[in-house]
């Protein structure tokens, strides 16, 4: 057995502890407190100009130890959020004024700014117990959050140490904004343009990015296959257990965070003007056209970072020969039109219909904010049947290297995120056709077909996953192009997803102490399958079209029904109108909310082996 093993395994508690069972122990408990405060100001200066203000603090505090006390492992409470100790406040202001230049035409602007911190922090991050308790070089390092337990994930068991690959943090996140817009009404015409340009920040102590395999004090996994036969039984739980006895991972790796703060920078633009017409008694009409543009996102002093999949370089964007940008194209052409209509055919029946186009505001800000050299994300991998070497060897030591022009070479175990020069944002389409009826008794009816398409979501994309089934490493295409073996994801849109509906209302207006109200809808929507975090499932570039289903969360029939009925005992009802019946019945209510509908689907998976 390893002598780091058997340290571990030593401050395991004992499973056989009455009221401890399987691998969770539990270790304190969860407490969460949170305050808000709020100041609004309305302020008339004249009969045209209306001035309003609002500023609020929102703090809290949550404590969610882990399960195996000293030795870290899960949160213990999901609600929770993050194990440790965290911390946080939420301020945000609002400013508007309303200016009258005359009846036919009104501004009204706004400003919008709120800034989020938040941090959290988990035990003994203030002991290197990678480095000093357990004697494991490259785990650790000189500066507090790359303090406490590196993780020790052994598959098919609860991770030990910290669980995370993102922990600790400390975010200051501003977002700004500026509204305004006009409305003109002139004889039959409503128009109303304006402008929305939205600025978001982010500055960030924190070890995490998209494809690492561990945080900023290292981890190690245990798969089963260095302790398998080859050709015989599948592995199992008992195989990477033995193979985490013996201190042979399967995988290594750590984050090295450069700067002790990293930072990002998004600008949002938008103008828009839309036309409402009463074109007849019967007629509405409304109609109009927004634009939109997405600039890439930077640093505060320079761009940033883009991994060149042709060349296997890295490009540090605004530094010598790489301009700002990296060349990524985002396209100025996102015009997106609006149309619908509502005809009155008679006094008790209306026809209505609706089209429009929303662009994806999908902001490469938080994919892109963590990326080689900013972050050195080393993940080391083995073959099926392999390990990295003896545990005791550690973590190499990363090399930070200069930008010099801006192109700069990169390890083959250092992640990586990208995406393509010329960058193609989605789109939503939705459309509807309605119809609604006034019926007998006080009743109302609609019924209509919705129906939405997402063109080109977005997601992620490791294009140096293995193609080849049973090929292992060797089955990746930059390992076999340029020796490259860390994931390289590239932030790309993937599919459509389809979403139609019948959906159908039968309601009754509030009328002699009565009220009901029934929703129905018949549904089926399906899409681009992942796993929860915006990845393909099938990561086979050829096969990414196998990518679709029904979604995880359609449900084809939801019937809801809710009524309220003020039962008829009391003054000024039907019965027991006076005296002490009246004070003991009079003021009920019986209300009733019934929901109906069908089960989420569910996936047939078999053994990978």
């Amino acid at each position: 057995m390893s002598a780091i093993t058997r340290k571990l395994i030593d401050l395991t508690p004992d499973p056989n502890q009455p009221g401890l069972s399987n691998n969770y122990f539990a270790a304190g408990s969860y407490t969460f407190d949170r305050h808000r405060a709020d100041t609004k100001v309305n302020y008339n200066l004249s009969e045209k100009l209306t001035m309003f203000g609002r500023f609020s603090i929102l703090h809290y505090d949550m404590v969610d130890p882990q399960m195996f006390g000293k030795l870290g492992g899960p949160e213990i409470s999901s609600a929770g959020g993050n194990p440790g100790a965290g911390t946080g406040n939420t301020y945000s202001f609002t400013g508007a004024v309303t200016y009258i230049f005359k009846p036919s035409l009104i501004l009204d602007a706004y400003y919008g700014w709120t800034r989020m911190d938040t941090s959290v922090e988990q035990p003994r991050l203030d002991e290197k117990l990678g480095l000093d308790f357990l004697g494991i070089p490259g785990t650790n390092g000189t500066r507090r959050f790359e303090g406490g337990w590196p993780q020790f994930a052994v598959s098919g068991f609860t991770e030990l140490g910290i669980p995370n690959a993102f922990m600790p943090y400390s975010r200051r996140d501003p977002q700004y904004q500026y509204v305004a817009n006009f409305n003109w009404t002139k004889h039959t015409h409503e128009i109303r343009f304006g402008m929305d340009l939205y600025a978001t920040g982010m500055n960030h102590l924190q070890p995490e990015a998209t494809g690492a395999l561990y945080g900023a004090s290292g981890g190690f996994g245990f798969g089963g296959g260095p302790t398998q036969i080859r050709g015989g039984p599948s592995g199992n739980n008992f195989n990477s257990y033995a193979t985490f006895l013996l201190g042979l991972p399967t995988d290594r790796g750590k984050i090295t965070m450069v700067p002790d703060e990293y930072n990002t920078r998004s600008f949002q633009y938008s103008f828009y003007i839309r036309d409402r017409w009463n074109a007849s008694r019967k007629l509405t009409l409304s109609y109009g056209l927004r634009w939109e543009y997405f600039p890439f996102p930077h640093r505060a002093d320079r761009g940033l970072e883009l991994y060149d999949p042709d060349t296997n370089k890295m490009l540090i964007c605004g530094v010598g020969v790489v301009p700002r940008d990296c060349g990524v194209h985002e396209s100025k052409k996102k015009f997106a039109p609006r149309l619908g209509f509502a005809y009155r055919a008679s006094d008790t029946f209306v026809i209505r219909a609706g089209y429009g186009i929303t662009n994806d505001p999908f902001s490469l800000q938080r994919p892109f904010r963590t990326n080689y050299p900013v972050l050195i994300i080393q993940n080391i991998d083995s073959d099926s049947f392999q390990n990295t070497g003896d545990i005791a060897t550690g973590i190499p030591k990363p090399v930070i290297p200069e930008l010099g022009n801006g192109v700069i070479d990169i390890p083959g175990t250092y992640a990586v995120v990208t995406t393509d020069k010329n960058f193609t944002r989605g789109y939503v389409q939705s459309w509807n056709f309605t119809l609604q009826k006034q019926l007998k008794w006080g009743f109302v009816g609609q019924a209509g077909y919705v129906a939405t398409r997402s063109t080109n979501q977005m997601g992620y994309l490791d294009i140096n996953a293995g193609q080849i089934i049973g090929a292992g490493q060797a089955g990746r295409p930059l390992r076999q192009k340029f020796g490259r073996t860390a994931a390289t994801t590239v932030v790309k849109p993937f599919g459509t997803g389809h979403y139609d509906s019948l959906q159908a209302t039968l309601d009754r207006r509030f009328a002699r102490g009565f009220t009901i109200s029934t929703a129905y809808t018949w549904s089926k929507t399906i899409g681009f399958i992942d796993n929860n975090d915006s990845e393909p499932s099938v990561r086979a570039i050829p096969y990414l079209s196998r990518n679709r289903t029904v979604r995880g969360y359609d449900r084809p029939h939801n019937l809801q029904v809710s009524n309220i009925w003020e039962l008829p005992f009391g003054k000024g009802k039907k019965w027991a109108t006076n005296g002490p019946a009246s004070w003991i019945a009079g003021g009920w209510q019986l209300n009733n909310i019934l929901s109906f509908y069908s089960a989420t689907p569910f996936s047939v998976t078999a053994s990978g082996t």
